[in-house]
This record gives structure tokens, sequence and C-alpha cells, in this order.
């Protein structure tokens, strides 16, 4: 079980305010409205009532940019990123986004820590990373909080307190935020910054396992298989594995083929335990490969190959 650092990547989309044509819209930013220019490269980028066309997006941006439309240059910031319509240049990215952070815009501060996190464009410094983080996070951002509160539990450009990433986490999963309910619920857990309590943890887990957090899913699985903060329940198990092993994690997968040779949960099935077990070792697992190994021991080469040809057709769907 591990922590998550979030990559911020959200343009800006704000719905243009009148309903104006692309004509009309144009006629405004050719007099030098800012917000005209913005919402004219945003329906260039969005294909709204337009043909898409990203180098236009990054002209009109551009212009609204320069005349200091946080929105724009936000915008240009990811642009230049992701080589959306302009070469990929990460300095240029930094650029810009610290041109809207400067203006206290939370997303811009919260990439710009990014950038300085991992040396993107800039030079490293995870001093400037947590600096940028705490900004955002002041201001509620949820992805903010929760990077922020990463650095301060792995003391990253700031000294080591779980009390304090306990905090941010709580912060930002208050607010919903699904990477940051699973990081809680881990804390519970392992009893960090918190006093151990699996039933909390299990609680922050079913929160970000149902807006298909993998690693939540995953997670909860865990505690049904165990009876951790839950009642012990198979059946719940096999259904929190199956849907993180449905999105191609290894450890779920793994486990689901567990479930399966044991007949924990479901029927006992070797060649469905096989099949999980192969696509682990495909999603990177190495205890699938032991237990491929162990359970091929037990079956006949006719069931092997039928489960072989079973994983190849669910890889095929």
């Amino acid at each position: 079980m591990r922590f998550i650092f979030l990559v911020l990547m959200i343009f800006q989309i704000t719905p243009v305010v009148a309903a104006l044509s692309a004509d009309e819209m144009k006629l405004l930013a050719d007099k030098g409205s800012a917000s005209a220019q913005f919402y004219l490269g945003l329906m260039y980028q969005n294909a709204d009532n337009v043909v898409l066309d990203y180098a236009k997006a990054e002209q009109w941006y551009r212009k609204s940019a320069d005349q200091g439309y946080i929105d724009a240059q936000y915008n240009l910031g990811l642009m230049y990123q992701k080589g959306m319509g302009v070469e990929q240049d990460a300095v240029a990215a930094v650029a810009w986004y610290r041109l809207a952070a400067v203006q206290n815009d939370a997303r811009a501060q919260t990439n710009l820590g990014l950038m300085y996190q991992n040396g993107d464009g800039v030079d490293g410094d995870f001093a400037q990373a947590v600096v940028w983080y705490a900004k955002a996070a002041e201001q509620g951002l949820a992805s903010a909080q929760t990077n922020l509160a990463l650095m301060y539990y792995y003391g990253t450009g700031v000294e080591k307190d779980f009390d304090q990433a306990v905090a941010l986490y709580r912060r930002a999963a208050k607010q919903g935020y699904d990477r940051a309910q699973a990081n809680l619920g881990l804390m519970y857990q392992r009893g960090e910054g918190v006093a151990q309590n699996f039933k909390k943890a299990a609680k922050w887990y079913r929160r970000a396992a149902k807006q298909g957090l993998v690693s939540a899913q995953a997670n909860l699985g865990l505690m049904h298989h165990y009876g951790q903060g839950v009642k012990r329940d198979y059946k719940k198990a096999v259904k929190w594995y199956r849907r993180a092993a449905l999105q191609g994690l290894a450890s779920a997968q793994n486990n689901l083929g567990i479930m399966y040779r044991e007949g924990q949960g479901v029927a006992q099935a070797d060649k469905l335990a096989h099949m999980w077990f192969s696509l682990a070792i495909l999603s990177g697992s190495e205890q699938a490969v032991n237990n491929q190994v162990k359970i091929e021991a037990t079956m006949a080469p006719s069931e092997i190959l039928a489960a072989q040809l079973l994983a190849k057709e669910w890889l095929a769907e």
C-alpha cells in the first residue's frame, strides 16, 4: 500500500458567459478584450462551434495572457507542459504557471509546486514545492492539500510531521477528494499521526473506493478479506478486488486469483484462478508467478491450456 502524488492537469473550462458565436467573440477579441480572447481560445481548444485547432487556441490564449488574464496564463502553462498546439516546453510552462501563481491562482500554484518537486522545467527544489503547495492549500485546493500532506509525510522539503499530514489529508478528504480519503485511511490503518483505527480506515477507503480509486478498492478488499475494521466478508472482498482488478491493478488481480483458488467468496475454480494469476503477472506481480506455479502443479495440461485461453480472451475484449 503506497501513498499517491497527484499531477494536477486540468484545463480552465469556464463556460462562455454570453452565448456568442465565434464571429461575435472574435470581434470582441480583435478589439482587445482579454476575456473574449481567452474564451475564443477555449472555443478552439474544445471545438465549441469552431473546428478544433490547438494552434489557434494557443494564439488567443497568448493574447489574453499577455494582458495578465489568469485563466489564459494557466491554460498556456498546460498547453506547453503537454505540447498541445505548441512544441512541448517545460520551461515555458513554468513561466506561464508562475505568472498565474503570483496572482494567487491555486491551480497554477499547485502545478508550479509539482514542477519544482519533479525538477521539470526548473531546478528541482523540494522547499519551493512546499511553498507553492502551501499557498494553494491555504486557498482550500484539495489536490494541493494532498500533495503538501505527502511532503510532510515523507519529510520532503519540510520536516517530517505525521500530524500535519493527517490534518491536511482530512481537509482534502472532507471535500470528497478520493486520493486524500485513501491516504487518510492508510494513516488510520497504520496508526501514523492518529491512533490506529481499522474501522475509520475502512470508512475512508470505502469513500474513495466508491469514487473508483483503484488503490482504495484493493485496500477495502483486504479489510473485508481479513476482517479489519469490518466484519470478515469474502464476498465483499471479492467485489472490491474485482473492481480494482478490472482496472488492471496487479495486487488485486493476484488476490482475486487467490479467492478463486481457495473458493472464498466465489465458487472454487482453478481455471479462473490461473487466469487472474496470468493477468497479474502481465501487470507486474511477482507473487502471482509463485501462485501460478503452485496451482499448475494441481491442474491437468488441458485445464492449464483452457485457463490460458481465458486470459487471452479477457485481454482481447
